[in-house]
Parts: structure tokens; sequence; C-alpha cells
């Protein structure tokens, strides 16, 4: 999928997620197969929760493919899962998982387990024939290289060379003793008690200053002082070796404490939180171990790439059936991506998915990029088919209206156009509370870059009980060609009207810092615009003179309009997009 190349700057490491786990299969019947796709899966706190949620012992298909572009995030996700699969002590598990350092016992029980896993992923033939090759699957044979190159990484942190080791531990020092000075109450943690995030902003903003200021979350000093071993699933990322967690990162943030604080006949504690959180946490990983004798036992497949191109591959493999399409594993990456045959094509991984979950992916991307890169994706069989998109930020005026802007079109129109409807919208209510950030907003006067929206897309038809569960059956909307021509120019504009400085600077009156400020933040280039035209087109199976005329329209009110004094350096490319990806050929294209 088209975007744009980025210099890489500043990179944070997100070992640990920042917001709270949700169910994937809750737009599922009961009884349905569940196949689940989660682009920029971070933790694993939404496929324990998920397994938590099903009834025991679970008798459906669970399938679960979950992608990173972060190795070292995979790479601590497998070490997690195999350690409950060894029935090893979940107090131990949630030290090697949410500590930055480890006492004797815990550190030799991460080593011993990262060896364990060096031996069994020297091939995914070797790995598939391990004990976790039943449940654990390696999407690539890449993506187990690169775990595997992680795993013996952490076995050799303590035999570095003394003064390497030292520089870790002084960039680690630095950033604890940074996070631990800073003043003020974080709300990131807090979102995860809901409309109680205000009454327990407090305690637990000082829960996260002691976790960065002793690197672990026990409140006993002998524990804590027992912990002096680095745990080197922290220091090593894409950014290479040292700390570049971010510095919001908190384990309290992915647990649900409101119970906690709904409940409390007192003061919470920030004792308290931690022991709500580890209970949460025992009882998600026993539900997984249970999972593993269960009549049908939960595949997690492990898929290392950038999310559109991954979504790429995929949707190849499910037009065409191939493995390799030729797309890089990422951006400045040179490894192509190719699909593991023993899953893809000998086995059932599945490249159609009823479940797409894309974290905030939509900040990072765009959300039309996003619509792009998934909707070829969502399997048309059956109506419970649901896409989860999320924002965590905003750069607007007002976060509450932003939505709207960043679709550039209509609402309804867009789900006729794609064939995906975002429901909360379409029906006016949805079923997940936001009012905690409503108040979390109004209280800080917009001051604030977060604001937390999550939105179920749904494909359009699947409200409606007479059409049949293919896509052959569907009754396909009609358009006039002109009108067509010019919304698809309206969105093109408005994609691309902040190129222009004068457009840019009345654009943002009133809100120019914070337009500054993200300013080059781009997600749009010509080949994004014409790989949302080849989706209409293919979706609305709009072929032939009527296509044409639809082209023609959209170059008519393009060349008549003089707004955007900077597009006239980018008519080449566009027509060459069009003409490359089988769109439009421009008549005034050399033959």
């Amino acid at each position: 999928m088209a975007y744009p190349l980025h210099w890489p700057g500043k990179y944070f490491f997100y070992p640990i997620g920042n917001t709270s786990p949700v169910c994937l299969t809750r737009d599922l019947a009961p009884e349905e197969s569940a196949d689940i796709l989660l682009l920029g899966c971070g933790d694993p706190r939404h496929v324990l929760y998920t397994i938590f949620t099903e009834p025991q012992p679970i008798r459906r298909k669970l399938d679960f493919t979950c992608c990173d572009f972060e190795p070292g995030v995979l790479a601590r996700n497998v070490i997690l899962f195999t350690l409950v699969a060894d029935e090893r002590s979940y107090g131990i598990i949630w030290n090697i998982f949410f500590h930055f350092y480890l006492d004797e016992n815990s550190h030799s029980i991460l080593i011993e387990q990262c060896k364990k896993l060096v031996d069994h992923s020297d091939s995914l033939q070797r790995w598939n024939s391990s004990p976790y090759g039943r449940f654990i699957k390696m999407s690539t044979a890449y993506t187990l290289m690169e775990l595997r190159r992680h795993w013996s990484l952490y076995i050799d942190l303590q035999q570095l060379p003394g003064g390497r080791l030292k520089a870790i531990r002084a960039a680690f020092k630095e950033a604890f003793k940074t996070q631990a000075n800073k003043s003020g109450i974080l709300l990131t943690t807090a979102r995860s008690t809901g409309p109680l995030a205000m009454q327990s902003a407090q305690v637990l903003t000082e829960q996260c200053q002691r976790y960065w200021r002793t690197g672990v979350t026990f409140s006993d000093r002998s524990k804590a002082s027992a912990a002096r071993y680095l745990n080197p699933t922290f220091a090593y990322s894409l950014e290479g070796e040292g700390c570049n967690v971010h510095y919001g990162t908190d384990p309290l943030a992915i647990f649900h404490l409101a119970p906690l604080f709904g409940n409390a006949k007192g003061k919470v504690t920030m004792n308290d939180a931690v022991n709500a959180a580890q209970l949460q946490f025992d009882n998600w990983c026993s539900a997984f171990y249970n999972s593993l004798s269960a009549p049908s036992v939960p595949a997690i497949r492990v898929f290392l790439g950038e999310a559109m191109a991954v979504c790429r591959c995929l949707n190849a493999f499910a037009t065409t059936s191939t493995l390799q399409l030729g797309v890089p594993v990422a951006q400045w990456k040179t490894h192509l991506i190719s699909l593991n045959k023993d899953d893809y094509v000998d086995g059932c991984a599945p490249a159609l998915f009823n479940v797409i979950e894309t974290s905030n992916m939509e900040d990072h991307i765009g959300l039309l990029n996003l619509l792009v890169a998934t909707v070829p994706l969502l399997s048309p069989s059956t109506r419970s088919t649901a896409l989860y998109v999320e924002s965590l930020l905003f750069g607007g005026k007002d976060a509450t209206k932003e939505f709207a802007e960043r679709l550039h079109a209509d609402i309804t129109v867009i789900g006729l156009l794609l064939g995906v409807t975002p429901l909360d919208y379409l029906s006016g209510f949805t079923s997940r509370s936001n009012v905690h950030e409503l108040i979390m907003h109004l209280a800080t006067k917009g001051s604030t870059s977060q604001f937390h929206q999550v939105t179920t897309w749904k494909l359009t038809a699947s409200g409606d009980a007479f059409i049949g569960q293919g896509e052959e059956d569907l009754l396909l909307p009609a358009f006039d060609s002109r009108q067509l021509g010019t919304l698809l120019y309206d969105i093109y504009h408005e994609l691309f009207e902040h190129e222009d400085a004068l457009n840019f600077f009345k654009l943002n009156e009133g809100n120019f810092k914070k337009a500054l400020e993200r300013s080059n933040i781009i997600h749009y280039i010509r080949e994004s615009f014409v790989l949302f035209l080849k989706l209409i087109k293919e979706r609305n199976r709009t072929e032939g003179e009527e296509w044409v005329r639809v082209m023609e329209r959209f170059l008519d009110v393009h060349r008549e309009d003089h707004s955007i004094k900077m597009d006239t350096l980018a008519f080449n490319d566009l027509c060459t997009q069009l003409h490359w990806h089988g769109v439009y050929t421009h008549p005034g294209l050399p033959a």
C-alpha cells in the first residue's frame, strides 16, 4: 500500500500497551469460528483477554494472526505464551514481562526459556515439530529468524563486555531518573478506570512514578532491591541496543481497573491497584493454559512486518494464491515477505478474516489508507464480520468531530463506495462508553493530544436479511458518472489542499500551533489516492465506459480547479499511478 517514505526519527519501543484489552469476538455469534487479524498487535493482552472471555472449554475455532513490525514485541509475546504453556509460576511470568529489573530466579528462568526457544527455532520445520508449534505458528521464515535473533540477544546480554553493558544500564538509569522526576498527573493509565479516571488519576500516577523509579511493581523494598538483573527483553528493539522504551510505559495501563475503584469501600492504594492487575493477569494466563487442552486449541500466528505490507501480501494470496509478492517487510528493509507454504498452502492459515483489529494504526497511516488495506481482507461469508478502527491522537480543534474530517467525505457515501460502514455513527449509539474521554477532554480544555476512540465498521449489506452471504449476491449501488467523478475530486481536493501554503494557513486558522507541529506527518500521496480509486472501482464492479466517464469527469474538474497551486507539480505522478495500477490511462500519456 502506498505510504510516504519517512526518514527514521526518534523511535520509541512499546513493549507494553497503553489501553485496556477488548474481547475480539464480541460481535461474533458464540458458535461462529473466529479468524482474527491484529495489525500493530503490540503485547498479547487482546489475545489473552479474548480467550479468557470465551466459554470454557473452548469449542469454536480461534485463529489469531498477530502482526507487528517490531520484532522485540513479538519475541516477548512468544516468551510469555510459552512460559504459560510450560506451567511456570504466573508471578514469575509477571516479573519477566513487566519488570525492568529481575531477581536472580526470574532472570534464570527467562534465560532458560530463551535457550529452549533458540533450540527449537533453527528452521520452520523444527519449530512446527516443537511442543510450541501446535499453537504458535510462524507466518514467515523471516519472522522466526528475527525472533530467534532477539532470543539470542537476551541470552547474551549479561555476557557483554563490561563497558557495553555499563552503557546500557546507564541509559536505563537516565530514563528512570527523567521519568521519576516528572510532575503532573498522568492520564494514560487512568483511562483503564473508565468514568472514574479523574478519581483514580492521582494514585495511578504515583504507582507509575514508583515503577519508573524502581523498575518493578513491588512495594516490598527487599523484593525491589533483589531485582538487580536488567531485563534484556526491554533492551533490544528496532532502534538497536539500549533504552528506547516509551516514557509512558506502565504495566497497569493494560488492565481493567474500574471494578477496583468502583467497588472500593475506602481509599485505593498503589498496592491495591497492582494486586488487582496481577489477579487479572493470573486469570488470563490460567484461561490460556486451559485452552491448550481444549477441544479446539487456539492458533496464534506471528507475522513480522509493516501492517500495510502484510495486508497487501495477504490480499494477494487470497486472490491469486501467491506466496511471494515481492513486497519488503517494512520501509528501509530489503527482506521480502514470503508466506510460509506449510501454513498458507498445506495448512489452514486464513487470508480473509471476520475480525480485524487495527490498534491505533489510523494515527500513523491515515484512515483512508487503513481502509484501503483492510477492507479487501474482510470475509464476506458472514454478517458478523467486523473491522475495529482505533485512534488515540487528535490534531484539530475538537476531538469529538474529527472522525468525519479524517474520512474526507460523507459517512454514508463512503459506506456505499467501500461497502463498509462505521456502525456507531450510522446507528447513533455504541455499546462502548467513552464518557471518560469526554470528561478528560473537557477537563484539560483540549490541551492534551490524546482522545481515545474506537469505531466498529461492518459490511454495509450485513444488516440486510434478504441478501445472501456472498459478494455475488450483493445489489451494487448505481452512481451518476458525473456526480461520482465530482465526489472523487472533492475527496482528492481535501486530501491535498494543505500542500499549498495559503490553503494551509487558512485551514488551520485558530489552530496554527498544533497544525504546524503535525505538518510533517503526511499520510497520503498520489498513489494512496489511486489505490483508493482502485478499491472503489473493484468493490462496485465499475468497468468499461462507465468508469471512463467517471474519470473523465474527475479530470475535467481537476483541470478547472486552480485553488491548489502546488498540485500541478504532482499531476504527472497522478497520471502515472493511475496507469500503473490499471485504474485509468490518461490520453496524454505516451504509448
